[in-house]
């Protein structure tokens, strides 16, 4: 099936998540925009993935709209388990990870900590892979191998700059058998250079500024 078409059913799923999420949201809060957008990114992103990497081929479009509406939602609980940050004090059970003394607020702890489920999760797709799907992965399991370096330097440039999302190597990572300890390391390292430079990069401009009065 032709990518367009692959990536026109992801928007056609997003688009119905996006509808459902704004329904069932309507008797709490208003619509916000943000969030529609949030949807229909998250399963056209999905859906590319899934026709790059020649997932989709030999697939039926309802087989693929289910798929990608799944891993949407997927993706959406994601983000708001370990990702987004916003006040609790509203939900009666929290949003955000969380155990029992409460939200987890270290960032590092949280996002890593979806990171390895997210890492194990694609590790454990390959066993629902059959026939020229299954082929595919192997392949790309044999490049990996092949290039641990190479490897292991997109997941740090991924963890510390966000391109590639490091979500999507995240379950690369995963489905192709990098080792565990090895990504979740240089993981952790890249999200560390990462909220470095996010805190002293203002810092730096702001002590620019005042040197210029």
């Amino acid at each position: 099936m032709n990518a367009w078409i692959v990536v026109a059913i992801g928007l056609a799923a997003g688009l119905h998540a996006a509808l459902y999420g704004a329904y069932k949201d309507s008797p709490h809060e208003s619509f916000l925009t943000r969030r529609f957008i949030r949807e229909l990114v998250f399963a056209t992103s999905i859906a590319g993935f899934l026709a790059g990497f020649h997932l989709s081929d030999g697939q039926t479009p309802f087989v693929i709209y289910l798929s990608v509406f799944a891993l949407a939602r997927i993706a959406t609980e994601f983000w708001k388990l370990f990702v987004r940050v916003e006040p609790q004090e509203g939900y009666r059970i929290p949003t955000q990870i969380h155990w029992v003394k409460g939200v987890v607020q270290n960032p590092l702890i949280r996002l890593m900590a979806g990171k390895c489920g997210l890492y194990w999760a694609g590790r454990g797709t390959v066993k629902l892979q059959s026939g020229r799907i299954k082929a595919i992965v192997k392949n790309w399991q044999d490049r990996f191998r092949r290039s641990q370096g190479r490897s292991l330097t997109l997941v740090f440039v991924s963890s510390a700059v966000g391109i590639p999302p490091f979500y999507v190597i995240t379950i690369l990572a995963g489905a192709f058998r990098l080792k565990f300890a090895s990504f979740i390391g240089v993981g952790a390292c890249g999200r560390l250079v990462r909220f470095g430079l996010l805190v002293f990069i203002p810092q730096l401009a702001l002590r620019m500024i005042g040197a210029h009065h």
